[in-house]
């Protein structure tokens, strides 16, 4: 007899703000992207689903007693001390609860070397025993793949994702871009604090989503030039990608400067975006894999 799935555990985010975020809203289930090439949004809101910091408006819900037991976060910056590993792991179990240092063993940490004295791929995988330890429900990952040497980065999200799958909880990664959008199960789509597209598929209809999703193309074949769009700051008023979207429509584009669209559901995804404002328009939308044009 086959053995129950184990459900993992679901977090809402409900209409959550702060000085660099204003309503946000999105269920973190399974494999959670949160991707966005603006760093004060996502930090703000990694502090409120830690509970580092409470957010002026809205809530965090989270579907256990006592979140802090449960959640771990893994952070854009490698830990760096004088401690042996040895110390460390006995520094998780008096915070989190019992765990077994075999698991250092399992990925390939001497227990008797100093932090200081591990790569900086040790140092990640030192940082994931923390999982290990105590009842892990909720883990945060911080934009931490861009820290890491190019060659390890796809085995750090690897190791990552099996940490997780082994303890059975919910995870919310942070990306700057959609290199690796395909260990996401869903896609949250963040700019200028507010969520500008939800996806659980491929396709993508936000203009800023599309624009991010070129940044993984990186050079394509041999002679081929891909060209990448310049995205500054975000505008602090409409949509906060008008500065740099593609679209030339004037009637569309005043109404993009002067106010903030809702979310409009587009072929299974939420997008706040005015292209989707009447129904059955039929704008398209664009693929992660290969897309070279925003919808028209």
């Amino acid at each position: 007899m086959q053995p129950l799935p184990v459900e993992r555990p679901v977090i809402e985010v409900v209409n959550v703000g702060g000085r660099a975020t204003s309503g946000i809203t999105f269920r973190a289930e399974g494999v959670t992207c949160v991707l966005g090439g603006w760093d004060r949004d996502k930090e703000e809101l990694s502090r409120f689903l830690t509970l580092e910091e409470r957010p002026e408006e809205g809530e965090v819900r989270f579907p256990f007693d006592d979140p802090r037991r449960h959640i771990r976060l893994i952070p854009r910056e490698r830990i760096d001390a004088e401690l042996k590993v040895r110390e460390v792991l006995r520094l998780y179990e008096r915070r989190f609860g019992k765990g077994s240092e075999v698991w250092a063993e399992v990925l390939g940490i001497d227990r008797e070397k100093k932090v200081s004295e591990l790569s900086e791929m040790g140092k990640f995988r030192l940082e994931l025993l923390q999982l290990f330890y105590g009842d892990t429900k909720f883990v945060v990952a911080e934009d931490f793949v861009d820290t890491i040497e190019e060659q390890f980065r796809a085995r750090a999200l690897k190791d990552l994702l099996k940490a997780v799958e082994y303890v059975k909880a919910t995870l919310v990664v942070f990306m700057g871009t959609f290199r690796f959008q395909d260990v996401c199960e869903r896609k949250v789509v963040l700019f200028g604090g507010k969520v500008l597209e939800v996806a659980e598929g491929d396709k993508l209809f936000h203009p800023y989503s599309v624009a991010l999703s070129r940044v993984r193309l990186d050079v394509g074949k041999r002679g081929e030039k891909v060209v990448v769009p310049y995205v500054g700051d975000p505008a602090n008023y409409g949509c906060p990608f008008h500065p740099y979207c593609e679209n030339r429509d004037r009637e569309l584009r005043r109404k993009c400067v002067s106010s903030l669209p809702p979310l409009f559901q587009v072929e299974g995804n939420q997008v706040r975006c005015w292209l989707y404002q009447a129904p059955n328009k039929g704008l398209g939308g664009a693929e992660c894999e290969d897309s070279q044009h925003y919808p028209t």
